[in-house]
């Protein structure tokens, strides 16, 4: 063998052998990792907070942070962030910097905002705040539809709920719109001898152009008087036309007169409800108004039946001393459109608009037990009455289903008090079944406890024990109530006409393509409050959606207390309140026992799921607004 070849072949056996002893001591005893380095220290360079042009925390906005070059422009990026859906933020590095810097914000739809910054390693990071403004653009022409001539002077309005832009029509007729968002918004045209346009318009990106077209305007002159002809003075006048979502309102002058201009001219009239405080007012929308087709201008004459009035005081029942802050009610029933006062410092009251014959006055003070007296009462006459208050007792009680278990977040309600049915005092079981009624009164009434799913059951607060026990039953609900069964779940959602406190009207039916989330409660309702973080969590996630609308359906008597309450925890999203905006009805028609009482409705118009609490709120919208059917299963 040739002595090179043999000396190859060697080395190649001996390659080989070492090779296999490394790969079986690799196997057998891997070598040591390094130590890992340790964590890298973070400090945090600027926060802060984005805000949108409702105070709501904005999510999604780009925030990028630069060093200040000495021409103001940006220079080395020393980092960025993306807002959460609380609209916060906060930039890190592994060291602290001192230098002048600059804060970007930006966002599809919105302007970009640059902000100057003075960093200081080793002090606290400034707290930098930005409210958005828009960025779209909407522009236009408003003609005159008879001629196509230009409308000069036109008033042109966008608005959303929380917000409006104006412009005025200048040469051509045209108009421009800067700063809008993206998103829905209505626009309402009015000039003078043209009737009132207004529509819905999607704000896009690529730009809005519109074209609108007046027609002359029809005139209502109203007249309103009393039962013997005489005018009325101070009466106001709510006016709605629902085939083209007009509301407007007005009060009559000295003369019981009040005209209304503007009115498109498709109108064929108004459904109306007329009110004021000496005067049996209506309670709804059933008076109608038709206009002619052959001419524009229209009068009509409206009636009202003059009422009683009553007035008194409310005392401390011992001390004899004036009660104020007294809610002070008249009618056999509580409703929403009950003449209602409140006592002043002095204790003293009025009410006015009193239907004629027996009149029941319900007297509530926090602190105290409720009181009952009944008046007879005349049309334009004035009766006396003082109304004397005890304090009051704490109520106990549980309810149990019909297995003899606690009944969790059951409705309780109170009733037949006196044979009357004016006691509004409400409460919701905790998760043990138990309730409080507070400010009770000190005889015997009854009290009714009604679950989600219509079992319902009473007993009878005796004015000797303050602790009562409920039993559910298959029992039917008190006749008069009206409710309908809550729809099920994939069933079609019923059509609803809710009007919101800022005076915008919702259709359900109108809401179709959109994921709507229903929610039915209260301020006075616990269990209802404890869900509003979970709701406006949802309403952050997805309030920048077009195709997401959440409706908040109140079911308070008091419109100034949670008027307050939803300013106080910034609840920016739709509200209804009251029977004439449709809060009661809307409960009806939904089958509402027991709040909450939530009903998340797909773009179909179906219920995809009810009674929806916590995190799942959230979660579930998600799920529907991801779903191309609608029903996110």
């Amino acid at each position: 063998m040739n002595p090179q070849m043999f000396r190859h072949g060697v080395l190649f056996a001996v390659a080989t052998l070492l090779f296999a002893a490394a790969v079986a001591v690799s196997a057998e005893d891997p070598p040591p990792t390094p130590n890992p380095e340790p964590p890298k220290p973070v400090v945090t360079l600027i926060e802060g907070q984005v805000l949108n042009y409702i105070g709501g925390g904005e999510q999604g906005v780009k925030v990028t942070l630069y060093t200040s070059a000495s021409d103001g422009n940006p220079g080395e990026l020393l980092g960025s962030a993306v807002t959460d859906g609380l609209g916060d933020f906060r930039i890190t590095a592994e060291k602290g910097r001192t230098c002048d810097a600059l804060i970007r914000f930006e966002k599809t739809g919105f302007s970009v905002i640059e902000k100057p910054v003075k960093l200081v390693a080793g002090e606290p990071p400034p707290f930098v705040d930005a409210e958005l403004a828009g960025d779209y653009v909407v522009t236009g022409a408003v003609l005159d539809a008879r001629t196509e001539e230009p409308v000069l002077a036109a008033s042109v309005v966008l608005k959303t709920s929380f917000r409006e832009w104006t412009a005025t029509t200048a040469e051509g007729g045209k108009f421009r719109v800067e700063g809008l968002y993206p998103g829905s918004v209505t626009l309402i045209v009015q000039a003078t001898g043209f009737g009132r346009h207004s529509e819905e318009l999607a704000v896009e990106a690529d730009g809005n152009d519109v074209r609108i077209l007046l027609k002359p305007e029809r005139i209502a002159r109203l007249r309103v008087v009393d039962g013997a002809g005489k005018a009325v003075a101070g009466a106001v006048i709510e006016c709605y036309d629902r085939d083209r979502d007009d509301f407007r309102n007005a009060a009559t002058d000295a003369e019981g007169s009040a005209v209304l201009k503007g009115i498109h001219f498709d109108s064929t009239g108004y459904t109306l409800r007329l009110s004021h405080p000496d005067f049996i007012s209506d309670q709804d929308f059933s008076r109608r108004i038709d206009f002619p087709g052959d001419r524009t201008e229209s009068v009509h004459e409206l009636r009202l039946t003059r009422g009683a009035r009553i007035i008194g005081e409310v005392l401390h029942a011992s001390k004899r001393t004036p009660l104020s802050d007294a809610r002070i009610i008249a009618g056999a029933r509580i409703d929403d459109f009950a003449p209602q006062a409140y006592s002043d410092v002095e204790g003293r009251f009025i009410l006015r608009g009193i239907p004629e014959g027996k009149c029941v006055v319900t007297v509530y003070r926090s602190g105290f037990a409720p009181e009952m007296a009944e008046v007879e009462a005349l049309a334009g006459q004035e009766k006396s009455l003082t109304l004397k208050l005890s304090e009051g007792r704490e109520v106990r009680g549980a309810v149990l289903d019909a297995a003899d278990k606690p009944a969790p977040q059951v409705f309780v309600s109170t009733l037949n008090w006196r044979g009357k049915d004016t006691l509004a005092l409400r409460a919701v079981t905790d998760d043990q079944g138990r309730f409080v009624i507070h400010d009770a009164p000190l005889d015997a009434f009854d009290v009714t406890a009604v679950s989600r799913e219509g079992g319902e059951g009473t007993a009878k607060v005796s004015a000797e024990k303050s602790e009562v026990v409920i039993t559910l039953g298959a029992a039917p609900a008190r006749p008069g109530a009206g409710r309908s069964k809550s729809p099920a779940q994939g069933s079609d959602a019923p059509d609803l006409t809710l009007v919101t406190l800022e005076g915008k009207t919702l259709r359900l039916s109108d809401l179709k393509g959109k994921v709507v989330f229903l929610d039915f409660w209260a301020t006075w309702c616990g269990p209802c409050v404890a869900e509003v973080p979970n709701v406006t969590a949802a309403f952050e996630a997805f309030k920048t959606r077009e195709d997401f609308v959440l409706i908040s359906v109140s079911l308070d008597r008091d419109e100034a207390a949670l008027k307050k309450f939803i300013a106080d925890r910034r609840m920016t999203w739709h509200h209804v309140f009251g029977e004439g905006a449709g809060a009661n009805s809307a409960a009806d028609a939904f089958g509402v026992i027991g709040i909450p009482a939530t009903f998340l409705i797909d773009r179909r118009g179906r219920i995809a799921e009810v009674d929806l609490r916590g995190p799942q709120i959230k979660d579930r919208i998600a799920e529907v607004l991801a779903s191309g059917t609608g029903d996110g299963r």
